[in-house]
């Protein structure tokens, strides 16, 4: 919505955007593997979702473990999570982007 006449801006994703951020996801959970640079492209597609005023107060934290995954960072100091593998994080994380990107909240 362009407000600027009023004093602000607010942006926010596309409901496409969303949905091709989930299917991408739902493909590698289906496959069992997150690679290095799928988490970077991951990455990239959240970096404009996560910073719009949809998400609030919510900002960058679901990327985390996605950056942690595409640097190759451990998340708990581990060597664990830092296999191609697909794991709880993930999960846990999917979750909270199908909640966020639920399509009937999404503006249109």
């Amino acid at each position: 919505m362009y407000n600027a006449h009023r004093g602000f801006v607010v942006y926010s994703p596309k409901l496409g955007r969303c949905e091709r951020v989930l299917t991408d996801l739902q493909e590698c959970q289906r496959q069992g593997l997150l690679l290095p640079h799928q988490a970077e492209k991951v990455l990239g597609w959240l970096g404009f979702v996560t910073h719009s005023s949809i998400l609030g107060g919510v900002g960058r934290a679901p990327t985390l473990p996605f950056y942690h995954r595409a640097y190759k960072q451990s998340l708990n100091g581990l060597s664990s999570d830092l296999f191609n593998a697909w794991a709880d994080w993930i999960d846990h994380t999917l979750v909270l982007l199908h909640a966020l990107f639920y399509k009937d909240k999404l503006p249109h």
